[in-house]
């Protein structure tokens, strides 16, 4: 049998009868179907699909008009590389909606003496460089 022990209940014991049809399209959601209200059709469900059927978000007849404008976004950006430290700082414009770039700043670390990245060093100049960027 698995998991699918007995029969599946007809889904239409689930919704309540409809209603008459919306006299406009905008009227549509306010027709849309809701929950029968014996418990009987939720009783016969598994408790999974129970739960699931009662959390279920209701449409709502209304909902807030959205704003017009777009909100303004401040992005810090912060990238650590094997050697280097990069900080940047983006802002989006209510107007254009186009980003700018605020500051930008690079330190790398000074490997010359190893002939190549060293561990050691890379963490002490991230740690060093980071904080006043």
């Amino acid at each position: 049998m698995g998991w699918l022990a007995g029969p599946i209940p007809d889904p239409s014991l689930f919704l309540a009868p409809e209603a008459e049809p919306p006299t406009s399209s905008s009227q549509h959601h306010l027709t849309s179907p809701r929950l029968a209200s014996p418990p009987r059709a939720l009783l016969m469900l598994r408790p999974r699909c129970r739960r699931s059927v009662l959390l279920r978000p209701r449409p709502q007849a209304y909902s807030p008009p959205r704003r017009a404008h777009a909100r303004t976004l401040l992005a810090l950006a912060i990238e650590t590389s094997c050697d280097d430290t990069a900080v940047a700082i983006l802002s989006r414009s209510r107007t254009t909606g186009r980003a700018a770039l605020l500051f930008d700043e690079r330190v790398a670390s000074d490997n010359r003496a190893f002939g190549g990245v060293n561990p050691a060093v890379a963490v002490q100049g991230h740690n060093a460089s980071l904080a006043p960027l």
